[in-house]
């Protein structure tokens, strides 16, 4: 048996944990060569049958609304090409449709900042 050293671990931001090499060698002999990076927090066959099929229903809407949302971006993308195609400024596009998302007095707050801190700059 090892000395009796005392030991502390300590997680930023909390408190520390004090143990003994002895405590130490114990947990390790308890818990053999596992190896907790790879196994599952939890033994999936104590999952019910019904939060298992919850679980998957989640996953599987989460799927969906993501292709749902790749599928939209790809029809935004291709409308912009059009836009450009005739001869409007994407940039500017864009720069549009995110101001008229603001709501209206919170764009004109904005831009009235903008203006002052480019006079203050003598960029005006």
């Amino acid at each position: 048996m090892p000395d009796d050293h005392k030991m502390s671990l300590q997680v930023p931001g909390q408190d520390p944990v004090h143990f003994t090499s002895s405590q130490l060698h114990q947990a390790a002999e308890m818990f053999g060569d596992q190896d907790f990076g790879t196994k599952p927090p939890f033994d999936p066959d104590r999952l019910a049958p019904a939060a298992r099929e919850k679980l998957r229903l989640t996953v599987e809407r989460i799927e969906r609304l993501e292709e749902e949302k790749k599928e939209v971006a790809d029809q935004i993308k291709d409308v912009y090409a059009e836009a450009k195609a005739m001869g409007y400024c994407t940039k500017t596009l864009r720069s549009v449709v995110k101001l008229r998302k603001q709501d209206r007095d919170e764009r004109q707050e904005a831009e009235s900042l903008l203006e002052t801190y480019m006079i203050a700059l003598g960029e005006i």
